[in-house]
């Protein structure tokens, strides 16, 4: 069994991004000592994603709650090729 130990309690729990507040519930519930199958239940992941969230934050702090820029579908230009060229 894998569980996190926090030295600070001052996670995001009034972030406005839904994903910043489930991984900070996710390791407090660590904290708590739940384990990562029950953590996947609660909050409805897959125990692989449990698994890089911990990896996340050991190796990046506070700064792997966030989101990572450019995350998502990306425009397309689809008819504006020749000014995308230019």
């Amino acid at each position: 069994m894998r569980y996190l130990t926090l030295k600070t309690e001052e996670l995001y729990k009034n972030s406005t991004e839904n994903m910043v507040r489930k991984r900070s519930h996710c390791l407090l519930l660590s904290h708590q000592k739940r384990t990562i199958i029950d953590l996947s239940k609660i909050l409805d992941v897959s125990r692989r994603t449990i698994e890089r969230w911990f990896d996340w934050w050991e190796m990046n702090g506070l700064k792997s709650l966030e989101m990572v820029p450019d995350r998502g579908v990306k425009t397309r230009l689809k008819g504006y090729e020749k000014e995308v060229a230019e």
